[in-house]
């Protein structure tokens, strides 16, 4: 069996569109268009599986039954990973994202996908419970489905707790609110995603500090904060730090934080010393913005990076 379980409940086809630059309400000319599957869960099982063995990483979720879920599912056999997506009524969304190559912003236009109900929920959650059999992590990540119960992760955390599998928890919103009460051993949230759940800004070193020591206080064994281009705070226990980037040129940075989850999933499956396993992860998220597309470095490319980055002990 994988050790590792990947949970994505709302996939999607990324449609990224490469612009010189991008003008709202003006005619903008793309310059390249690549089609990718995606969704946060995806994202990082293909990280993991471009660093280990084929059945290191299983892919889970619902996925649309239509043309666009038959191409997602093709082209994550084309990477070479496992997957057992439950199928659903409706098609797969496609999300466009619009990256202005002169600025480096990108401009996401995320369509809702299709909807679950009742009975989707219940088929989902008793094969969850299978597939948790055998599974050493799984990771929880993305948005919800329309339909889709707000404490979903909520419960699904439970589950996997219950059979002893290490949980990390990458949400948003209610999902994340809702989940952080089941207490996974890991969580990711980028500033935005905390600032959601703390009700208050981040701005400085202490605000960040005092944010993670508060998450630490709901019980869960590790916080990492993720800040895109200005690093990471990593917190477990009583280390706490603040982790920077290499020196590197962006061009998309479309699925980095999802990089840096699989790189902490390198770290807690090789037993590394958290500051190890901070290096590799914001070096392995600092070389998928590197990438036009949704994309993930090789593994000596990331332990390339590795030794520009700094961390800051606090």
């Amino acid at each position: 069996m994988s050790k590792v379980l990947t949970v994505t409940l709302n996939p999607a086809m990324d449609k990224t569109l490469m612009l010189s630059s991008f003008h709202p309400g003006g005619v903008n000319r793309v310059q390249e268009v690549m089609m990718t599957a995606a969704g946060k869960g995806i994202n990082v099982a293909r990280a993991l599986t471009k660093w280990r063995e084929r059945d290191f990483v299983r892919a889970f979720g619902w996925i649309g039954g239509g043309w666009q879920g038959e191409a997602l599912l093709a082209q994550l056999d084309e990477w070479g990973i496992s997957q057992e997506f439950i199928k659903v009524p409706g098609e797969v969304r496609t999300n466009t994202k619009l990256v202005d190559q002169n600025s480096g912003e990108v401009t996401d236009i995320n369509e809702p996908g299709f909807t679950v109900e009742t009975k989707d929920v219940d088929r989902l959650l008793a094969e969850f419970d299978h597939c948790l059999i055998g599974s050493e992590l799984v990771v929880l990540s993305g948005s919800l489905p329309q339909g889709a119960p707000s404490d979903l992760y909520r419960t699904m955390i439970k589950q996997a707790k219950k059979r002893e599998v290490t949980v990390i928890l990458d949400a948003d919103g209610e999902a994340f609110r809702e989940g952080i009460q089941a207490v996974p051993h890991v969580v990711k949230p980028n500033r935005e995603e905390l600032q959601g759940l703390l009700q208050r800004e981040l701005i400085t070193d202490s605000d960040y500090l005092l944010a993670g020591q508060e998450i630490l206080r709901f019980g869960v064994t590790c916080a990492v904060i993720s800040m895109g281009a200005a690093g990471a705070w990593f917190f477990k226990d009583q280390q706490q730090f603040h982790v920077q980037p290499p020196i590197f040129q962006a061009i998309n940075p479309v699925g980095a934080g999802d990089g840096m989850v699989a790189g902490i999933i390198m770290g807690m499956a090789y037993h590394w010393p958290l500051e190890q396993t901070a290096r590799f992860a914001t070096a392995a998220g600092a070389k998928a913005s590197t990438i036009p597309g949704t994309g993930y470095g090789k593994r000596d490319e990331v332990h390339r990076l590795m030794k520009g980055v700094v961390i800051r002990n606090h």
